[in-house]
């Protein structure tokens, strides 16, 4: 079975559904209030980047790490 990989497409919201793991790493990049935010749910991981200049590259690898890290063996 292939691995999941997130990449700048996925809404947060379903990155956050299925990998509640990342939560801190959508804090770090986007702040606390990320998940409270109405449209977190809708808008797009590159999207978010944008709106808080970010390097969307940057995020997916952390992103991608913690969901890689906190897999069981």
């Amino acid at each position: 079975m292939m691995e999941k990989k997130i990449d700048s497409g996925w809404l947060i919201g379903e990155v956050l559904q299925e990998f509640p793991e990342t939560l801190p790493v959508f804090e770090k990049y986007f702040g606390e209030t990320c998940i409270t935010y109405p449209g977190a749910h809708l808008e797009t991981i590159e999207f978010g980047s944008v709106m808080h200049s970010l390097d969307t590259d940057e995020v997916l690898s952390e992103l991608n790490r913690c969901i890689t890290d906190t897999k069981p063996e």
